[in-house]
């Protein structure tokens, strides 16, 4: 981002013991090479273990965030207890899931944009909206599916694509042992726990 400066702060064995203070430093530099206007992201910070030593280093560096730049984290969990604070004094807000969920009209323009082909009529894009659940991922899955301005089908194929790309998302971050229960699980609609005992052991 900055071939032309000194490299950034290196983590020598002098700060290990104290992880904060080097995060002090190292996004104090980090900052003063952007721009006003810059945007740093943190991408799938639900890795993140919930006992990390990370969580207090990101807290300690988003405290060097200057005017005029922003950070956004994007995690499937709530806000870690080391951030709390930030939240209560106004410098970090939450957007959740249903502020992200889409209205029916942007559905609308993001169907139109990317078909190409024509407006779709409103009571398509209503029933692909209903479909996807206002989840902008799913909307584009299910238009991926085949489903055309003419010929508008949510059909066996579209639910496929929707159901892959959710079942892949859960999945791969499950043990075998869990992953092995779902599965297992899944041939009912509705199960007791006694009942997915007797199933699973």
């Amino acid at each position: 981002a900055a071939p032309r400066k000194k490299p950034l702060p290196n983590l020598t064995p002098e700060y290990l013991l104290n992880l904060p203070v080097f995060a002090g430093r190292y996004f104090r530099n980090l900052f003063s090479r952007f721009k006003t206007g810059r945007l740093l992201v943190f991408d799938n910070y639900q890795e993140v273990a919930e006992k990390s030593v990370l969580h207090e280093v990101t807290r300690r560096g988003l405290s060097e965030i200057p005017k005029g730049i922003n950070v956004v984290i994007i995690s499937r969990r709530n806000v870690p207890m080391e951030l709390l604070g930030m939240r209560a004094n106004g410098k970090l807000t939450v957007i959740d899931g249903r502020q992200m969920s889409l209205s029916i009209d942007e559905s609308g323009r993001i169907v139109n944009r990317r078909s190409g082909k024509g407006r779709f009529q409103a009571e398509r894009v209503k029933r692909l909206h209903e479909f996807s659940g206002g989840w902008a991922a799913g909307l584009i899955l299910l238009m991926e599916g085949g489903i055309e301005p003419g010929d508008m089908k949510a059909g066996s194929e579209s639910k496929e694509a929707v159901f892959a790309y959710f079942a892949g998302e859960i999945f791969k971050n499950l043990d075998r042992k869990s992953g092995d229960f779902l599965l297992r699980t899944s041939i009912f609609s509705v199960f007791t726990p006694e009942m997915a005992e007797k199933l699973t052991g």
